[in-house]
């Protein structure tokens, strides 16, 4: 599977899981991120983009929305990946997102204990590859 198809599938869950119409899910590498949209579980938008910073990322996810003409205060966004609450990407994000929250681990999956020292969100495009089956 493309690491895409995790962040597409949770999104898509996540409407029930939220019930919220519009759905903006963030996966933050070093030097990339992917940025899934949804509404009422029908994906909207895909693609992976290059951000050198911040602001360069921040303002690629505003200008998708615009370009689906949605406004910030109609989407919750998930943000999964290497972010954190203390991070640039974090504070440039939520000065202009107002519903922006750090995803969670899928609830119909079971972790190993390992995996309790690790925050929810950090991993998980790998660890619900496993939930395409």
């Amino acid at each position: 599977y493309h690491s895409t198809s995790p962040l597409i599938s949770g999104a898509l869950a996540a409407h029930q899981q939220f019930r919220m119409v519009k759905i903006l899910s963030l996966n933050v590498e070093s030097g990339f991120f992917t940025l899934v949209v949804s509404e009422d579980q029908h994906l909207l938008f895909c693609n992976r983009f290059a951000a050198d910073n911040a602001q360069e990322l921040t303002y690629l996810v505003l200008f998708t929305l615009n370009q689906l003409a949605i406004l910030p205060e109609e989407i919750k966004v998930i943000l999964h990946g290497e972010v954190t609450p203390y991070s640039p990407v974090y504070d440039e994000l939520k000065r202009f997102l107002p519903h922006l929250f750090f995803g969670k681990k899928a609830p119909s999956m079971q972790y190993a204990e390992e995996f309790e020292e690790l925050p929810e969100h950090r991993y998980h495009t790998l660890l619900n590859t496993f939930s395409l089956e």
